[in-house]
């Protein structure tokens, strides 16, 4: 993704990263289901209540990002960043929505995709701090090689999102800053119905982030109900 020039391939890309994300705080789970760390069960109801929230909150921001490319194909299309030069000039709205999803996506708060993370991140040290808590109390810990291999989980999700700050931001810049090339410089097409699911796109990617409760909530008791059943 650092290196394509094709904002779908760069979304696509992004979603296997996503989906690493999730497998991550997975694992974490599985560690605590097999025995390999002592961690209480609510430890564990609550990564999985943070995997069903970022696989929600992501299926709207991602959606929304891949709808203004649709936009853009209908002016000409959207296989190379080119097409988003010179956005924020032919069209503000969207172009601010466009960039709402870039940040959601790259976990800048308050957006939904910073709260999702966050959970994910949160999570999976809750589920690793209660092996943590048990090695301390009994001295087995006294340097960074004594820590259970999920803690680098968390740690390796941090990391990866750091890095995918680039290049998402860098949509930004190119929306922002950069001149629309000569043949693209009218306005993007009316597309209404289009529109209205763009917008509808980025609300959500605000209210799940600055007011996600009842969400949560929703995704909580699903994560109950999933342990109660097995």
């Amino acid at each position: 993704a650092l290196g394509s020039d094709n904002p779908k391939r760069m979304l696509a890309y992004s979603s296997v990263a996503h989906a690493g994300y999730m497998m991550a705080a997975l694992t974490a789970v599985g560690a605590w289901r097999w025995g390999h760390i002592s961690a209480p069960e609510e430890a564990a109801t609550w990564v999985v209540t943070a995997i069903m929230f970022h696989l929600v909150v992501l299926v709207t921001f991602k959606l929304g990002a891949f709808l203004v490319l649709a936009l853009l194909e209908l002016d000409g299309g959207a296989s190379r960043s080119g097409s988003l030069s010179g956005l924020a000039r032919r069209d503000p709205v969207i172009a601010a929505s466009m960039f709402i999803f870039m940040l959601a996506l790259a976990g800048v708060p308050p957006l939904a995709g910073f709260m999702s993370k966050f959970m994910l991140i949160a999570g999976i040290v809750n589920v690793a701090a209660g092996d943590a808590g048990s090695l301390m109390s009994s001295g087995g810990i006294t340097a960074f090689g004594d820590l259970h291999w999920v803690w680098w989980l968390a740690f390796a999700v941090f990391i990866n999102s750091a890095i995918s700050l680039f290049y998402y931001l860098r949509i930004g810049v190119i929306m922002f800053f950069e001149e629309a090339e000569s043949d693209r410089r009218r306005p993007l097409p009316r597309a209404w119905f289009l529109r209205l699911a763009i917008w509808s796109c980025a609300l959500g990617a605000i209210a799940f982030g600055v007011a996600g409760d009842h969400l949560i909530v929703l995704c909580n008791n699903a994560a109950d109900s999933f342990f109660a059943l097995s």
